[in-house]
């Protein structure tokens, strides 16, 4: 027979033939797959006339090799042999391989059950000489066309992500494109860009399982078709079917869920949206999990997009831009990008474990400064220190807080040293200090041992888009807490106020006498009038150089005391002086004076002491020629 001729050839792949491992009936390749055609089945597969079962082949060198029996992947087909399979069962007469008792033939080794036991094989034949080599374009002659006996691959059913394999033509890869050219028999071998696809999407989807519901090539085929008839060139992104693991249909209860990790007192790195992103990560794996354990799951429809390139080279690269799918949640549809990441959310969304996790993780991202701030109330310093050791949820949108503080009673005792170290300032009234968080050293709060407690919180939160509720604490939960607390810095508190009281309180003296406190009374003559809305005046002259600025005086001259309301007559020596004044109800003394609550004022003219004149001063009163500006506290002679 003349391979040569390519109709001839195609009729003879048509014709090969094989028997049905099932019913027995003799099947030809080309009657048979256009009858799997005819049923809507749109994979490289044949179907038996006889009892309609579906099969993947393998053809090589004239064989058909029947490779599994695939009817089950096609609902609509119903087999003509539908008797129910008897319970008992027989031994292949050639591998031992346990059939059923109505089988034919067996599907490990294609042995015919009927036939009687093999007899010993003849000696090989001699080696032929080679053959005469073929001029390109020229199909190698193949002189016999035979019916063999079934045999399948192998016992074992393929992986699912090796059903894009398909059939595979025995013929040379040029005679292959040769004929796929010449008389429209689509190559059943992958195309470099099928290949280069096929490996992108399995990189990745990586372990998780799929199934090609179509051969690659063939889709993209088709999608190549389309774009030429609407003008545009083959290639680009193509759109491929895929079936994805069904993750909604699984059962909850079985699949151990592990929640990301979460640091409880240093989530400023985190917000609550990158958490659920990790949450839906880890259902995702869980749920991959629990499918690779049992080998069992459901199947739901998906695309993923791939781009394809060709490099310098000529070799074609693959780039997979998203994979998407159907999810269904509250009887509504939506095609989203990563699947089974939005299907695992949709398992767990309900679940009591996912609100748990999520509401400890909504605590801790949204809500620790808020609820530790609640906790120590005006120790501001403590709720800074403080860790969270544990969260416990209690059922009911409540959670147990294990805190761990700083010892009050170890901080407040190093903190009163550097009080007392730190003062240096008179007081004039009895001291009563007052602890707050400012007050506390860093240091000492970080270096003080840590003791525990356990508050009591409220959240409500709702998870479908990640919003939540404030915060409350339970009162109750603390009052132990923030007793020692309090009691410890009420303590350390009186002794700081004693020792400051002892140390730096200035209490008032009697009123003096009016006259010259500081200095002599010598010179040329001054008058100082007062008035009455005031207990006291203290006078102070300061030398000046007449440099044009007031407050750059020199040393204190004369410091006089007048009583409210009275003159008094004195003697300054001659010069120019600057005159300053306090006024108030408690005296403290010449270096105190009336305290930091006391008025003091500077006069906005120059007291001129000159021999033969006498000067004329009176305060407190309207309509003088003098102006006068107020100046701050500032004690000492």
């Amino acid at each position: 027979m003349d391979f040569g001729n390519r109709d001839d050839f195609r009729n003879n792949l048509m014709n090969v033939k094989g028997i049905c491992p099932m019913c027995g009936a003799v099947l030809a390749f080309g009657a048979a797959a256009q009858l799997a055609k005819a049923h809507n089945i749109q994979a490289d597969v044949i179907m038996c006339h006889s009892c309609n079962r579906v099969y993947e082949i393998n053809l090589a060198a004239g064989r058909m090799t029947f490779i599994n029996d695939v009817t089950g992947r096609f609902p609509w087909i119903v087999p003509k042999q539908t008797q129910a399979v008897e319970s008992n069962t027989k031994a292949c007469v050639g591998c031992g391989r346990q059939l059923r008792a109505d089988a034919k033939f067996c599907p490990a080794c294609g042995r015919n059950q009927d036939a009687p036991a093999p007899t010993p094989a003849p000696p090989p034949p001699p080696p032929a000489p080679p053959a005469p080599p073929v001029p390109q374009g020229v199909f190698a002659p193949e002189t016999t066309v035979f019916v063999p006996e079934p045999t399948f691959a192998s016992g074992e059913a393929p992986k699912r992500k090796r059903m894009s394999k398909g059939l595979i033509i025995g013929l040379s890869s040029a005679a292959a494109v040769i004929v796929a050219a010449a008389i429209l028999i689509p190559t059943l071998s992958s195309s470099p860009q099928a290949k280069a696809a096929e490996s992108a999407i399995e990189a990745y989807m990586e372990d998780v399982p799929f199934s090609y519901t179509e051969k690659i090539s063939r889709q993209m085929r088709e999608q190549d078709s389309e774009r030429k008839e609407k003008g545009f060139e083959p290639g680009g992104e193509y759109s491929l079917s895929i079936q994805i693991p069904d993750l909604e249909a699984l059962p909850l209860e079985e699949l151990e869920l592990i929640a990301p990790e979460l640091d409880y007192n240093n989530p400023d790195n985190n917000t609550f949206a990158d958490y659920l992103k990790e949450f839906d990560k880890a259902a995702e794996s869980a749920a991959l999990a629990y499918i690779d354990a049992n080998k069992v799951t459901e199947w739901r429809d998906a695309s993923i997009y791939v781009t394809l390139s060709e490099n310098a080279q000529g070799d074609w690269q693959a780039t997979v831009d998203s994979l998407k799918a159907p999810v269904y949640k509250s009887g509504a549809t939506r095609e989203v990008a990563e699947p089974l990441q939005a299907m695992a959310r949709n398992l767990f969304e309900d679940s009591e474990e996912m609100q748990e996790i999520l509401g400890i993780a909504s605590l801790v991202i949204d809500h620790r400064s808020f609820m530790l701030n609640e906790l120590f109330g005006a120790y501001e310093s403590f709720a800074q220190e403080a860790q969270i050791k544990e969260i416990t949820p209690n059922g009911d949108d409540s959670y147990d807080i294990e805190i761990a503080y700083p010892d009050p009673n170890a901080v407040f005792s190093s903190a009163k040293e550097g009080v007392l170290e730190r003062w240096n300032e008179p007081i004039f009234n009895p001291m009563y200090y007052v602890f707050v968080g400012g007050d506390l050293p860093e240091d000492d709060l970080a270096s003080a041992q840590l003791i525990s407690t356990t508050a009591k919180v409220t959240l409500e939160i709702s998870f479908s888009n990640g919003t939540t509720s404030t915060c409350t604490v339970d009162p109750a939960s603390i009052d132990e807490m923030f007793d020692q607390i309090n009691e410890s810095a009420l303590q350390i508190e009186a002794e700081i106020n004693d020792a400051i009281n002892e140390r730096w309180l200035i209490s008032p003296q009697d009123m003096p006498s009016t006259g010259i406190l500081v200095g002599t009374s010598s010179g040329n003559k001054c008058i100082v009038n007062t008035g009455n809305d005031v207990d006291g005046y203290y006078l102070r002259f300061f030398s000046y150089d007449g440099n044009g600025n007031l407050a750059q005086h020199g040393a204190m001259a004369a410091g006089v005391f007048i009583r409210g309301g009275a003159s008094y007559t004195f003697y300054l020596p001659s010069g120019l002086y600057v005159l300053e004044y306090g006024t108030g109800s408690n005296w403290y003394g010449t270096e105190y004076m009336f305290g930091p609550l006391g008025d003091y004022t500077r006069l906005d003219g120059v007291i001129d002491s000159e021999y033969g004149y006498y000067n004329e001063v009176s305060l407190h009163t309207s309509g003088g020629n003098i102006g006068s500006t107020d100046v701050p506290y500032s004690p000492g002679g």
